[in-house]
């Protein structure tokens, strides 16, 4: 038998020589057999390619391939050992191998030392199971690991570095034997099938029942191998000894007395030829080199790019002879995105230049697919490019995935919300109940299990309702209450719905859960998970999901389901092997299914349609295709940095192949990755054979100004072929780079525009005719959408005057809160009050609920103190103690404030909250200790609220006839009696710090304590008995706990962090009954007023916010108008979209629930703030009193 050589190097059509190679083979031997044995990863498209080539030669209509075999090595070891039974059936997935090696490593946990912390993480595990298939490949045994090394001349660090190794590798080897020899307990195929075939074609076989095949006459031709695994090697050893074998390799020159140099170009190829001779020689075996493979020369640019690159990476003499500026192009882009958008436009033009080029004739390869992968599909589908990506897709985001790996984690995090809604919105649970009420319509049914999982998931989040709440037995217990209103609300349909779907959740999926983690064994497990993939409808929904996928066309995704499905219950069959009789683990359990799947690859079937191929930049291949598009080539991905994620470091793996015998041997790491990166490049290069593009992208996310490749730089250097930039669209810019189809056109088209407007500049002629095109084309609807954007303007509409009347009603009920709102932003005010659009409600104390809680405890004190008959001031400190706690114990067992038992951080904020709330009780008794002001009502309603009439408030006349209603609540109203005459003042509590400031009153921003004194004043004799009062102010109190500085307590002012803060009346007569305990020079603890060296009580010198009777009625007079002037604008159907911006940088938007829906931006021309000036107090009221007399 012989050992023949077929060489050529890139430009040389090996492929014409090998099938020349099988003709004349089987016209010698019309009886014999070829085989030709190519790579496994590119084994179809090489096997088209040469049957084609075998059919032109034969030139045979009906040509049959029954003598001329395509095979991997792996598809040959299946054809000679199909009939030997030597195939065991009981293969394992690579699962499998994982599940079993957990197991071993588990068993072996005690005795490893090295890798004792590796053996819980995943990762090690898998690099376990890769590095034993590498020793399979390499013809190693576990035991080979511990081949004898010679230390003897190591010293000092070199002999404690030789031992770690020794003793990593001792580990390495203990591991995978206990692997090994746990396949072989279940029977399962442990021997590699390469192994077993050349076992078979030597006769070693024990027991053998099927004699060795006479291959006397049989050619092997390898093909287009540029690395061959030891195991590989003595597999063609063998097939040497039996038959002929002739190897094609791309080399340019004979290696036949040491192996090519690592910087040689053909170092790969010039490996193999070295390796093979040697075996031959060593066998006596001929040896023939035939004539070098023909060059193609019909394509002379590729004769001179192969000639550059072979000669400029050998180091040997170029001088260039044809200029490659027609057929190489060097481009470098902006951004991905943009050099992609590009290379659709040119495709687009290549295909229109050439009725003969067709989409399977061009090729896009990269190096990086993580980045483009992303981006190809969508602008190639937006170009209208049929296309097909190389690349496995695994199953780590289908659905089942997704819902096996939240269903085991429910126990693990004791029913998380957000996993079991996660597990409801997978939709492959749909519960019987849903099926039966719909009559089996399954939309039907799964369109009301949407609902109601919405309706529960609001509901779960503002009450959290996790945990054993999904569990237990009772009914959720369902409340809506509405704080502003202090008005508990119907709750409609809300329980019922949400409780069935509980109901469904706990009877099927927590009883399953219970049921699993009680399994005895693994089958059992097993048993229960497979019957509740039944019973709760996944194998139903995924069913239902692939015929409607069939029924769409998306036959892809239609397989994808068939395929997770079946690679689940494989997963299934594989654990019940393995762990099915040993007792359940239900960590192991978890691990296996929730992670079982995320790796497993989907099986895609190879283009043979006309489309574009996108591949990995590594399998490109001389004359491959007629153009080819190499993306991202810079100088991080062409070369691309190797990497070595192996057990072993480069230094251990170039040990271990000194001492390994010259049959065995292991990939040599990052170094040989290295050599081979020319050796990619010059495929790629010489992949097409009309038009070759080289590009790359210089900014990418966070990077910028990123460098092109040094393999490129090559090109500029000795080639001058210029770097063509290829950037962004602009209005000089050629048409013809940035347009790929009509639906990509649209874009274009409008960025252009935009750039157009804000230069001032006229759409060149060809895009006005390319809009033109664009209204006639099918994508003109859409066209006719986008292009309206160019005059949108961010504005909201005016609603028609009929329709806001329909909407917000002929008369105006507003609070005083709601009114400001409007001045605040009125489309603020649109969307709250007039589309009604409201926030979700999240679980804890929001600030409506903690308000409600201050004031309702406040309430209740100082009514109960009233009831008691005697001064508030006069309570003992026990006494107050009791009262406000009995108060307190009763409030927090109502409804709408049972949050706060719900959690143990609740439990704390109900107690800062009651500690608060005791505080302020001691603090409004300390006040009136020092004040003639007594509280005299409070919680005093205004206006109708939800459904409660209180005194009138505020009637105001409309202009469209109707009548602004205006209600609200007062915390407090306090008062006095002064010379016969009444004194009443309104207090405020608020939980921040608040403060009157009059310009945001003369803006509308601080209406509520003008609004409150109006309303106290107008409606005195209800509240203190007589018609006339004078206003003594408006106050705000904070309700805090603050901490308090020592000093404070030392100086005995202990209320300076309680002082009411609003606008106060000026009247000399009232300052000293404001605080009846102020000393000479002494500064008052309630109000701002102080006490002179005289004994005269007079207003501190900072503050402002003094105002005289008279003025008070302007302010007052005014905040009515405002007030009519909303009512006024809200029914007419203006809406602006005008946030307030204050002097002092405070805006409406800071805190605005509606931003993502108005979407304002200041940098737009339309949007705006309405900013605020800021006046003084004198300029202030003048221009109230001008606005009230032009009205």
């Amino acid at each position: 038998m012989s050992l023949r050589f077929l060489l050529g190097h890139g430009n040389c059509d090996l492929q014409a020589s090998a099938v020349d190679e099988a003709v004349a083979f089987k016209q010698a031997h019309p009886q014999g057999k070829v085989f030709f044995l190519v790579p496994n990863y590119n084994k179809f498209v090489q096997e088209q390619e040469l049957l084609q080539g075998l059919k032109q030669r034969q030139q045979t209509p009906g040509f049959s391939t029954i003598d001329i075999q395509v095979f991997s090595f792996y598809r040959l070891a299946w054809y000679f050992l199909q009939q030997t039974g030597q195939l065991t059936e009981n293969t394992i997935s690579e699962t499998g191998s994982l599940m079993i090696l957990r197991q071993v490593l588990g068993e072996l946990a005690e005795d490893l030392v090295v890798f004792k912390s590796e053996i819980q993480k995943a990762g090690f595990v898998r690099q376990l199971l890769d590095f034993y298939q590498e020793l399979t490949g390499g013809n190693l045994a576990p035991a080979d690991l511990l081949a004898n090394q010679d230390f003897t001349t190591l010293t000092g660090p070199e002999t404690a570095k030789w031992q770690d190794e020794q003793a990593k590798l001792a580990e390495v080897a203990k591991i995978l034997t206990a692997y090994q020899k746990a396949l072989n307990d279940r029977d399962l195929q442990v021997e590699d099938p390469l192994a077993v075939l050349v076992n078979f074609l030597q006769g070693n076989l024990a027991q053998d029942l099927v004699a060795p095949p006479d291959l006397s006459e049989t050619l092997f031709i390898a093909y287009g191998f540029e690395e061959l695994y030891a195991q590989e090697v003595q597999l063609l050893q063998v097939l040497l000894s039996k038959a002929d074998l002739t190897m094609t390799l791309l080399l340019d020159r004979q290696y036949t007395t040491a192996p090519p140099s690592s910087l040689d170009l053909f170092h790969a190829t010039g490996k193999i030829f070295y390796q093979l001779t040697q075996a031959a020689q060593q066998a006596n075996t001929t040896i023939a080199v035939l004539p070098a493979a023909k060059d193609c020369t019909e394509y002379p640019h590729l004769v001179e790019l192969e000639r550059f690159w072979r000669l400029t990476q050998n180091q040997g003499q170029y001088r260039p002879q044809l200029s490659l500026q027609d057929w190489v192009h060097l481009w470098k882009a902006v951004t991905p995105e943009e050099e992609i958008r590009q290379i659709t436009a040119e495709i687009k033009r290549l295909l229109s230049h050439d009725p003969k080029l067709r989409l399977k004739d061009i090729q896009v390869v990269t190096n990086d697919l993580e980045t483009y992968g992303e981006l190809i599909p969508h602008l190639f589908q937006q170009a209208e490019l049929p296309f097909y990506i190389d690349q496995k897709a695994t199953m780590d985001q289908h659905p089942l995935v997704e819902f096996l790996r939240t269903l085991l984690d429910l126990p693990r995090y004791h029913y998380r919300l957000e996993d079991i809604l996660q597990l409801l919105k997978s939709e492959l649970f749909l519960p019987k109940s849903y099926l039966e009420a719909a009559a089996g319509q399954r939309q039907q049914a799964l369109n009301q299990f949407r609902r109601d999982v919405d309706l529960t998931e609001n509901l779960a989040l503002k009450q959290n309702f996790q945990g054993y709440y999904w569990l237990a037995e009772q009914d959720w217990p369902v409340m809506r209450f509405d704080f502003e209103n202090a008005l508990q609300l119907e709750t409609g349909q809300l329980p019922e719905r949400s409780n069935r779907l509980r109901r469904a959740f706990r009877d099927q999926v927590g009883t399953f859960i219970t049921e699993l983690t009680k399994a005895k064994t693994g089958r059992a497990a097993c048993v229960l998970l497979y019957q509740f993939l039944l019973d709760a409808g996944v194998a139903d929904n995924l069913l239902y999901w692939r015929d409607e996928a069939v029924k769409m066309g998306q036959l892809e995704n239609a397989r994808n389901h068939e395929q997770t499905w079946s690679s689940l219950m494989a997963l299934m069959d594989e654990y019940v092997d393995i762990y099915g009789e040993e007792a359940f683990d239900f960590e192991l359990f978890q691990e296996v299914f929730s992670a079982g799947l995320e790796n497993t690859a989907y099986g895609k079937i190879p283009a043979t349609i006309d489309q574009i191929q996108i591949n990995q930049l590594t399998l490109s291949r001389p004359r491959q295709c007629k153009v080819t598009f190499a993306i991202g080539l810079n100088e991080t991905n062409f070369p691309q940095a190797p990497g070595n994620p192996s057990l072993l470091t480069d230094e251990e793996r170039s040990r271990l192949n000194q001492v390994l015998p010259e049959e065995k041997f292991i990939k040599e790491g990052t170094g040989e990755q290295n050599a081979r990166s020319p050796l990619i490049a010059y495929k790629l290069f010489l992949s097409a054979t009309e038009q070759l593009y080289l590009s790359y992208a210089a900014n990418y996310d966070t990077q910028q100004n990123i460098q092109i490749s040094p393999y490129l730089r090559r090109f500029q250097t000795w080639l001058k072929l210029p770097l063509e930039d290829r950037g962004l669209l602009t209005p000089e810019g050629h048409a013809g780079q940035y347009l790929a189809s009509y639906r990509s056109a649209i874009g274009q088209l409008n960025n252009l525009y935009r750039q157009c407007e804000q230069e001032k500049l006229l759409i060149p002629h060809v895009w006005q005719r390319v809009e033109q095109a664009l209204q006639e084309s099918p994508v003109a609807e859409i066209a006719k959408r986008a292009f309206a954007g160019r005059s949108h303007q961010n504005l909201p509409l005016a609603m028609d005057p009929s329709l806001a009347q329909e909407v917000y009603g002929q008369d105006i009920y507003a609070s005083v809160s709601r009114l400001e709102s409007f001045y605040e932003c009125e489309y603020r005010y649109f969307a709250a009050y007039g589309l009604r659009l409201k926030e979700r409600e999240l679980y804890g104390m929001d600030t409506l609920m903690t308000g409600s809680l201050f004031h309702d405890s406040l309430n209740r004190f100082l009514k109960a103190v009233s009831a008691l008959g005697q001064d508030f001031t006069a309570l003992s400190e026990e006494r107050r103690q009791s009262v406000i706690e009995e108060l307190l114990q009763a409030l927090f067992t109502e409804p709408q404030y049972q949050v706060l038992q719900s959690s143990a951080r609740m439990e704390y904020l109900r107690y800062r909250l009651e500690k608060t709330i005791k505080k302020m009780t001691w603090t409004l008794q300390e006040q009136g200790k020092r004040t003639k002001m007594r509280p005299v009502q409070t919680e005093v309603l205004f206006g109708q609220i939800a459904g409660k009439e209180g005194i009138p408030g505020l009637e105001l006349p409309m202009k469209n006839g109707g009548k602004l209603h205006v209600r609200g609540k007062i915390d407090r109203v306090d008062a006095l009696e002064l010379a016969d005459e009444a004194w009443l003042a309104v207090v405020d509590y608020k939980s921040g710090d608040k403060q009157f400031n009059l310009m945001e009153a003369y803006y509308g921003l601080a209406m509520q304590l003008l609004t409150y004194l109006d309303v106290a004043l107008r409606d005195a004799d209800k509240l203190i008995g007589t018609k006339e009062a004078h206003p003594a102010g408006a106050y705000y109190l904070r309700i805090h706990d603050p901490i308090q500085n020592p000093e404070d307590w030392l100086k005995q002012r202990p209320l300076d962090k309680y002082k009411l803060k609003g606008f106060y009346a000026k009247n000399g007569q009232l300052y000293p009954a404001l605080d009846t305990t102020l000393q000479e020079k002494e500064a008052s603890q309630l109000y701002p007023i102080t006490k002179d060296a005289k004994g005269i009580v007079k207003p501190v010198a900072q503050n402002k916010n003094f105002y005289s009777e008279d003025e008070i009625h302007l302010m007052q007079d005014y905040n009515r108008l405002k007030m009519q002037q909303v009512a006024d604008t809200i029914v007419t159907g203006e809406i602006a979209l005008n946030p307030y911006l204050s002097p002092s940088g405070k805006r409406a938007c800071s805190f605005c629930p509606f931003r993502s829906l108005c979407t304002f931006d200041v940098m737009l021309q339309e949007n705006d703030y309405h900013r605020l000036r800021a006046q003084d107090k004198e300029n202030l009221l003048k221009e109230m009193e001008e606005a009230l007399k032009d009205e």
